[in-house]
């Protein structure tokens, strides 16, 4: 039987990172290697945290991002939400998101097994043009429960 992505809590633990982003409006290409770690720091609330380096042509650049995964206390529903924990976009493996971001649209899709998931952003707008892949894999040391 297949484990589903629609529980993120089958996710816990450390993950390989690899990310390329294709910015169509320079022409350039870079990549980001690093781990992205997923904490639940209790049964409705996952602490995300990404930390790697940017391989940019001028050097690379140490980089993370801290995001929560949270479910809604009334519908169940699973929400990603930024560091400052405003709403992001539903938790929706499988299925597009879309996140408007003043003049810019970030479409996006979680798909994969729980052994190797991507996420995927393209993103438009008037300065922005790009695509973001991100490739996940296990590591060995899993998973991390709730403190």
């Amino acid at each position: 039987m297949t484990r589903s992505l629609g529980d993120p809590a089958i996710l816990l633990g450390d993950w390989r990172l690899s990310r390329t982003i294709d910015d169509r409006l320079t022409g350039q290409q870079t990549r980001i290697d690093g781990t992205l770690s997923l904490e639940a720091v209790s049964p409705d609330r996952i602490r995300w945290e990404e930390k790697g380096r940017w391989h940019q042509p001028d050097g690379d650049v140490e980089v993370r991002r801290g995001l929560w995964v949270v479910r809604d206390e009334h519908t169940g529903a699973w929400w990603v939400r930024f560091e400052d924990d405003r709403d992001f976009h539903p938790w929706k493996p499988g299925e597009p998101v879309v996140h408007p971001c003043g003049a810019d649209t970030y479409r996006g899709l979680v798909q994969g097994t729980p052994d190797l998931w991507t996420v995927e952003w393209a993103v438009s707008g008037p300065a922005k043009d790009y695509l973001m892949t991100t490739e996940l894999s296990a590591c060995a040391a899993r998973p991390r429960r709730a403190r």
